[in-house]
């Protein structure tokens, strides 16, 4: 398995490294990979690449924005953010109907909460505040509560706003590298 890993981490043809490594996939195998696999998708989808889950965690590390969306809307979805970086700007995306129409609430540095709106024509601030300060292990929790067609967000808990922003929900960050643990879904 590490050798076929290595291989697909080189780039290598994956079927070609699959037969070399483990010989012909039969159609039986086949079989049974397809209805396995269709019972255990990654429950996040890249937008834009720069994803990678760690055990627990999922880490974002972007030199630009970056997304990744859940597949299926939950009607609750908190995470907790470790940064690893001094400088960062990372949360959620919410109400993502394409790559030129979200929003995104985020904690810059620790020190200040925000919600943009991303436009075709460019970015919107749409609230910008102290950050409330960090609770438990000191890790900011953000989190979204959908209600049909409206999203509630709030920053260690409290309320930031409630936007009507009908769609998907997922991680952020933004030319820097966060570790996500998922609170709720």
């Amino acid at each position: 398995f590490r050798k076929l890993m290595r291989s697909y981490d080189r780039r290598a043809d994956a079927l070609g490294s699959w037969r070399q490594l483990l010989g012909q996939p039969t159609k039986r195998f086949l079989a049974l990979w397809r209805d396995w696999i269709a019972t255990h998708q990654q429950p996040f989808r890249s937008v834009w690449i720069c994803w990678q889950e760690r055990g627990d965690f999922i880490e974002g590390k972007s030199q630009v924005n970056a997304l990744a969306v859940l597949r299926g809307v939950p009607k609750v979805f908190s995470v907790a953010i470790d940064p690893q970086d001094e400088t960062f700007k990372a949360g959620l995306c919410f109400g993502f109907q394409s790559t030129s129409d979200f929003h995104l609430v985020q904690v810059i540095n620790g020190g200040v909460a925000r919600v943009v709106k991303k436009k075709a024509n460019g970015w919107q601030i749409v609230v910008t505040r102290d950050c409330p300060p960090a609770q438990g292990e000191g890790r900011h929790v953000i989190s979204l509560v959908q209600k049909q067609d409206t999203c509630v967000v709030a920053v260690n808990g409290v309320t930031i706003g409630t936007y009507l922003a009908p769609g998907e929900v997922g991680l952020n960050v933004d030319a820097c590298r966060v570790m996500f643990q998922v609170q709720e879904r």
